[in-house]
């Protein structure tokens, strides 16, 4: 049970729900990649002044979930976010 327990605890630290989940941000750079997951297969751009709505924030920071406009759902590098909603 304690091998369980650990591996729940650690699937949480990795996609942990963003204290301002459902608050929206603001792509800052010429372009941000989307991701399926952190690091993954690449899914599609979001232009630079697009606006995104915030689901989650990895544990380390550095990746987001987003939703766009057109309801794509992935994850981007936090830095390329203009971090408006937070």
């Amino acid at each position: 049970m304690a091998g369980l327990t650990a591996l729940v605890l650690a699937a949480g630290a990795i996609t942990a729900p963003a204290a301002s989940a459902g608050s929206t941000d603001r792509v800052c750079a010429p372009r941000a990649n989307l991701y399926e997951s952190p690091g993954g297969l690449q899914i599609g751009v979001i232009a630079e002044g697009r606006t995104v709505i915030i689901l989650r924030r990895a544990a380390s920071g550095r990746w987001v979930r987003v939703r766009t406009n057109i309801g794509a759902r992935g994850w981007v590098k936090s830095r390329l976010l203009c971090d408006e909603g937070a």
